[in-house]
């Protein structure tokens, strides 16, 4: 099995204004880009756990990164590294909002503790990418609760992709 693909991020475009009296544009073009390659080096990942039209039904759920997780084949997909993370709420009515993070227990550490949190508003994306050798840790039994809530939204929709290392 091999993993290639590209994490790409764009801002492209432009901001115009009136300023005295003349017409002023200014461009916008930042891109981040990341082609991950198989492996457990560098900018490298040889594992991915994706899951399109996720629903969550006015529930939380903790997400075992190193555990309890199966990959699109059927295999197991046991983390050890997170490399990014990406998650869009589907979600397009004012409040329904996604929250990650705040495990009560063995935490993920991406988070600090079980205050820590994200809310991701409706049609809003969470992206983070660590491509560096120590990426973000997953230590099992202690580190590794990914936790998502849907607070008291009934059906919420999301996307995730998670992508990492094996060791």
């Amino acid at each position: 099995m091999s993993l290639t693909f590209t994490a790409l991020v764009s801002l492209l475009g432009s901001h115009t204004k009136l300023f005295e009296g003349q017409t002023a544009t200014m461009p916008i073009s930042f891109t981040d880009e990341q082609n991950v390659e198989d492996g457990v080096t560098i900018n490298k990942s040889d594992i991915i756990w994706i899951d399109q039209n996720r629903v969550l039904n006015a529930t939380t759920e903790n997400i075992d990164l190193s555990g309890s997780l199966t990959d699109a084949y059927g295999d197991a997909a046991v983390f050890v590294k997170v490399n990014g993370i990406y998650i869009h709420n589907k979600q397009t009515t004012a409040g329904e909002e996604l929250i990650i993070g705040g495990a009560a227990a063995n935490a993920f550490l991406l988070f600090e503790d079980a205050t820590d949190k994200k809310a991701i508003g409706p049609d809003g994306t969470f992206y983070v990418r660590e491509p560096s050798l120590a990426g973000i840790a997953v230590t099992a039994g202690t580190g590794d609760i990914f936790k998502l809530d849907a607070g008291a939204v009934s059906n919420l929709t999301f996307d995730i992709v998670i992508w990492g290392r094996i060791a």
